[in-house]
């Protein structure tokens, strides 16, 4: 048997060092640090393995500035991200339409009447909204 290898953080801000394993599996390792799991919040270990799928779908550049997920559901999720310096929360909605979601959020971020946003949503990657 080998030993359970951690796929993300799972809820750490409510226990620390809790990980979780590929099976779903949740374990804690105090004072463990990996810069490469994502940090994901999720009501139940499906929701967070469904978050993770996404987080390692992503293209590595985009990926880099995640600093957090929340998954709401299994197919739902928001991420928290720091991108050119500026905290943004992005409404991503399901894993669905990868590619052009990143597309709309770098275009988004490039218009300047959009220098002061804070939260982009993309669930609805034709008709995006910002705030």
């Amino acid at each position: 048997m080998s030993p359970r290898q951690p796929l993300a953080f799972f809820n750490s801000d409510q226990v620390p060092g809790q990980t979780i394993d590929e099976e779903g599996r949740l374990f804690s390792l105090p004072g463990y640090t990996n810069p490469d799991l994502a940090l994901i919040s999720a009501k139940s270990p499906e929701s967070a393995l469904k978050a993770n799928e996404l987080f390692t779908q992503l293209p590595k550049n985009f990926r880099a500035q995640i600093t957090s997920m929340t998954a709401t559901s299994s197919n739902t999720f928001t991420l928290n991200s720091v991108i050119e310096g500026r905290e943004i929360r992005i409404r991503w909605g399901d894993s669905q339409d990868m590619a052009l979601k990143i597309s709309v959020i770098n275009k988004l971020l490039k218009l300047p009447e959009n220098k002061q946003v804070t939260l982009i949503d993309v669930v609805a990657p034709y008709a995006p909204i910002v705030k």
